[in-house]
């Protein structure tokens, strides 16, 4: 997405291409999905810090984002365009779970589930 610049249609095409030989019947794919990009991301500031309380993932994550192919060519510089991004990839995931995937996903909301959850939806 961001250093090959692919386009939407061609990851999916890449994930399409991917799994043509796998037998969906036989797979149970759990994915964790965030009910808020914009909350998730706020929080990941605010507990991925240094030992002087500095948000080194946030500066981390922009710098490579406003590094890369893709970060240059929209001219990303600040929380928003991180934001941006995480939009844009859950959209991507969305479509490969429905379109590549065939509903063969179980999404359960992140930070809200239990390991038995997980587990007893493996043993169906």
């Amino acid at each position: 997405m961001l250093y090959g610049e692919y386009k939407e249609e061609e990851i999916i095409a890449f994930y399409r291409k991917l799994i043509a030989n796998l037998n969906l019947e036989q797979m149970l794919i759990i994915r964790l999905v965030s009910p808020d990009i914009r909350e998730s991301i706020m929080q990941i500031k605010k507990e991925r810090v240094n030992e002087k309380k500095e948000e080194f993932w946030y500066h981390l994550m922009l710098e490579y984002l406003k590094g890369s192919p893709y970060g240059k060519a929209h001219n990303y510089k600040g929380f928003e365009d991180i934001l941006a991004h995480f939009n844009r990839r859950v959209k991507i995931e969305n479509r490969i779970a429905t379109e590549v995937l065939h509903n063969r996903c179980i999404d359960m909301e992140s930070k809200n589930y239990q390991l038995e959850d997980i587990l007893g939806l493996l043993e169906r």
